[in-house]
């Protein structure tokens, strides 16, 4: 079996566990994983991320009420710092890329960008992650003093195409690009690029590139 059929097999387990709210068989199936060796972004891209989306379809279907939902990301936050823990991550070296890492205002899924927050940091990138709905002119303060290489915003939802557009105005107004991701820009960079990104990455070792 070849290593993707592994991690098809065990993104299914993953989401199992998630539909009986289990904890411990979450937690048990990724720190296996991380044990063995399995990298942390094919653990977050291929097994993490891919089950939240289907929480997220289970819940939209009605099949999962708000409370499994909410369980079943409470969950995965764990599964993901018992993957951190034990990823082997490079330290930044001088000279490295640095990056503030946001949710767009108005945005507050913020479990993906955490997941990229932690892929991006176990790449050698220097990472200050300020969580979910930050109001642009705030975020745009604080891009002014900590001078990163680069702003990377994260949108789940349409509606909050707006505030990141704000953002990223903030952004420029004092010389930092930005790299967009999420749900919101579908699945090319025709949205980040009509709203004035600079690039768009499907995933957060690209952000890395």
């Amino acid at each position: 079996m070849s290593p993707g059929a592994d991690l098809d097999e065990a993104r299914a387990r993953y989401v199992a566990a998630l539909s009986r709210s289990s904890m411990r068989d979450a937690i048990r199936l990724v720190a296996d994983l991380a044990g063995s060796g399995v990298p942390l972004d094919r653990i977050v891209g291929q097994v993490l991320a891919p089950a939240q989306v289907e929480v997220g379809r289970m819940w939209e279907l009605g099949r999962w009420s708000v409370a499994q939902e909410h369980t079943a990301t409470g969950i995965t936050e764990v599964a993901l710092q018992t993957a951190v823990l034990s990823a082997d991550v490079r330290m930044p070296d001088d000279g490295q890329p640095s990056m503030v890492l946001a949710c767009a205002d108005g945005e507050w899924h913020s479990l993906s960008a955490r997941m990229a927050a932690d892929v991006l940091r176990a790449e050698g990138v220097e990472v200050t992650y300020v969580g979910a709905s930050l109001p642009s002119d705030s975020l745009g303060d604080f891009l002014a003093v900590q001078a990163p290489t680069a702003l990377g915003l994260s949108c789940s939802t349409a509606m909050t195409l707006v505030g990141a557009r704000e953002t990223i105005h903030e952004a420029h107004a004092v010389g930092v690009p930005v790299v967009v991701a999420g749900s919101a820009f579908g699945s090319h960079g025709g949205r980040a690029e009509a709203i004035g990104a600079d690039a768009w990455v499907a995933d957060p070792v690209s952000a890395v590139a």
